[in-house]
């Protein structure tokens, strides 16, 4: 099975007839470099860029549609390593080795999936961190701090859901935006 047939991203490209280097965008009809010709060195990173960047609301079914594979691709590794055994030797009380056999789903861990970035907790997580830096007057460098990245936002016994976002993004996306809704209220 081919990328171009796994990416649920494909439902919205196609690749260019002309060009094998380039895809197409089934949406605006904007022409896009996938890196290289040859399949195996090709790139989807500037084909994700131009879905979040042009087209929001593809570019969100995307992610729930990898969400959900992925989600199902951990269902599948679960129920193949529950049903795999292993072998261990037990003595008896005569001394004599007998052979038991015992499932371990405990290692069947899934991978975490971590939220999107627009998913709503993700949005509280980094309103409440915009927050901590404005009141506090924190450096935008607290998110690089190692104690910092080593919390966990949702849940302690829990997997990482959480992306953390960069020193950029708070600098210039939650910055300006937080600026703007505050002159807003303030206006009224």
């Amino acid at each position: 099975m081919s990328q171009r047939e796994r990416n649920p991203i494909w439902q919205f490209f196609e690749k260019s007839t002309n060009d094998l280097s380039k895809a197409v965008c089934k949406i605006c009809k904007k022409s896009l470099s996938l890196g290289s010709q040859e399949p195996k060195k090709q790139t989807l990173y500037g084909v994700k860029q131009h879905l979040s960047k042009f087209h929001g609301t593809e570019h969100r079914q995307v992610l729930k549609r990898q969400s959900e594979l992925e989600n199902i691709k951990n269902e599948l590794n679960i129920q193949k390593l529950t049903k795999v055994s292993l072998a261990v030797l037990e003595t008896d009380k005569g001394n004599q080795p007998t052979l038991v056999q015992s499932t371990i789903p405990s290692l069947a861990r899934p991978k975490c999936v971590q939220w999107p970035d627009d998913h709503e907790i993700s949005r509280r997580i980094d309103k409440a961190i915009m927050d901590l830096m404005i009141v506090d007057m924190l450096p935008y460098s607290l998110v690089r701090g190692e104690a910092f990245q080593g919390l966990n936002f949702a849940d302690p016994d829990a997997f990482h859901k959480y992306r953390l976002k960069s020193e950029k993004f708070f600098r210039t996306t939650l910055m300006p935006q937080t600026y703007e809704r505050v002159k807003a209220k303030v206006k009224k």
